[in-house]
């Protein structure tokens, strides 16, 4: 399988993709836990509101991007049950017919909303 550069190309760029994600989605919640915590710190409504509207704007898109991940996780688990099942063949199938697809779209929609910055 690893003379087949077209699955190594697309094994290769799933792991980019899913690293991404996660590293991206990771960001996200760190913004809100350095946000909430600061506001704690210093309560106010506006920094409340800020809050607020920063959570607003990314929970959307961390939930359909946790949700797309999601479906792609139970898709490899009922394919896998458990650690010692199927083969380099059937996962690289599985792979190429019901992980790879739509992952375009996740990460499409993952950096279409810009990042939750600390205030």
């Amino acid at each position: 399988m690893r003379q087949d550069s077209r699955l190594m190309n697309v094994c290769s760029s799933l792991e980019n993709d899913l690293n991404n994600l996660i590293a991206v989605i990771t960001g996200r919640f760190e913004s809100f836990n350095c946000n909430t915590d600061a506001m704690w710190k210093n309560i106010t409504a506006e920094r409340f509101k800020s809050v607020q509207e920063l959570i607003t704007a990314h929970h959307s898109t961390i939930g359909r991007v946790l949700c797309g991940l999601g479906s792609k996780m139970s898709a490899w688990r009922a394919s896998f049950p458990t650690a010692d099942m199927g083969g380099p063949v059937s996962r690289a199938e599985i792979l190429l017919s019901d992980i790879v697809p739509g992952i375009d779209k996740t990460v499409k929609l993952e950096k279409s909303t810009p990042l939750a910055l600390a205030s």
